[in-house]
């Protein structure tokens, strides 16, 4: 008898690409709770790959001519981080409360650079939907609006332009008064994570610190810069975030509870 249940629930929904489609599954198994996935073929991938999304849930992306019947060992074998990123994305749930998923905001705040937007969507015959700086502190979203998904992927773009913008430089100007050296900076729209740092010195900072306040983007640099010199979390590595920052404790705390600050549309 099988350990694992496929039980298909949704066929071909259009996704993201025509070029890729997914199916909404159940995994079940008498090592531990059953939960729902989504599979999704992509021509883009060259090997499977987990994601967990706040509005989706765990993903499982494969390549189209992957053996599908490896799925339930995977899924095993990573079991743990699953269902530690799932309790992550029901905290982030729990913090946006009632903001809706599906909302299109009307005001951006970015604390990290201490700027205001004003949002206004404009209905145009283009098919794609665009977002541009059309004066002082207005951001104008043209296009097929009447789909919010275009919509919330064109604020993401403009998120990460500002991210290259601000981040980066200001990431570089406090690896230098730190006297840490830094290979290379990335912005990136991680899922679960405020930045993380490669052997190879490389930096990838989330495109959602911009919604931080100041000293928390700095307490993310200091944290990312700390282990360019120490790869785990040792005590050598706190010793080092300490002397960088002694409020690192309070901070780290306070990074916990931040996706509050996090616009459900990111």
């Amino acid at each position: 008898m099988r350990d694992y249940i496929y039980t298909r629930r949704i066929v071909n929904l259009n996704v993201d690409s025509p070029q890729d489609s997914f199916r909404i599954l159940l995994m079940q198994s008498p090592k531990g709770p059953s939960f729902q996935f989504r599979l999704k073929e992509s021509k883009r991938a060259r090997h499977v790959r987990l994601k967990m999304s706040v509005q989706e849930g765990l993903i499982v992306v494969v390549p189209p001519d992957f053996n599908q019947e490896r799925i339930p060992d995977i899924l095993e074998r990573n079991r743990l981080w699953i269902e530690k990123a799932q309790r992550k994305v029901e905290e982030q749930r729990r913090l946006f409360g009632r903001k809706s998923l599906e909302s299109l905001p009307e005001i951006i705040q970015l604390r990290a650079i201490d700027e205001e937007w004003l949002v206004e969507y404009h209905f145009t015959a283009s098919s794609r939907v665009t977002a541009i700086e059309k004066r002082e502190n207005t951001l104008v979203i043209s296009g097929a609006i009447e789909d919010p998904e275009p919509c919330r992927m064109a604020l993401r773009r403009w998120i990460k332009r500002k991210a290259l913008e601000h981040l980066v430089p200001w990431f570089y100007a406090v690896s230098k008064e730190k006297k840490i050296r830094v290979s290379k900076v990335l912005v990136k729209n991680q899922r679960s994570r405020w930045g993380s740092c490669t052997d190879q010195k490389t930096i990838s900072l989330n495109q959602k610190v911009l919604f931080l306040p100041v000293h928390l983007m700095r307490y993310v640099f200091i944290h990312e810069l700390c282990h360019i010199v120490h790869s785990n979390h040792s005590k050598r590595y706190w010793d080092l975030v300490k002397r960088h920052e002694l409020r690192y404790k309070e901070f780290d705390r306070e990074l916990r509870s931040a996706w509050e600050y996090i616009p459900a549309w990111m």
